[in-house]
């Protein structure tokens, strides 16, 4: 199986990140969980990076796609997350920080 068809979905909660790897039949591959990092806009990306770093590694190396569930809303045009309750991510630009530190496209939900 080549990496390129495994997708990595990455949830981000109040206090926890959580992150699955799954195979292109849905095949569950691997799952983590992390402490999110509180007040810090910074290390909470780092630590959406580090889920994905080890998933991939975990699912045997190479790039997946990657898409991440956030709290509040994105703005579809803009990729600005906007209404989080946690002020240190409102309204700031999370799509496009996390495509340039995982330097590829990375899709956000709300």
């Amino acid at each position: 199986m080549t990496l390129s068809h495994i997708r990595i979905g990455v949830d981000v909660g109040e206090t926890h990140i959580m992150g699955i790897a799954l195979a292109p039949d849905n095949e569950v591959l691997a799952e983590v969980q992390a402490d999110k990092p509180q007040d810090d806009y910074d290390a909470t990306l780092i630590a959406i990076a580090d889920i994905v770093t080890n998933l991939e590694r975990s699912a045997n190396g190479g790039t997946a796609s990657v898409g991440v569930g956030l709290p509040g809303s994105v703005v579809p045009k803009t990729g600005i997350l906007q209404n989080v309750r946690q002020g240190y991510l409102d309204q700031r630009p999370v799509r496009d920080d996390l495509t340039k530190l995982l330097r590829r496209l990375v899709r956000c939900v709300s």
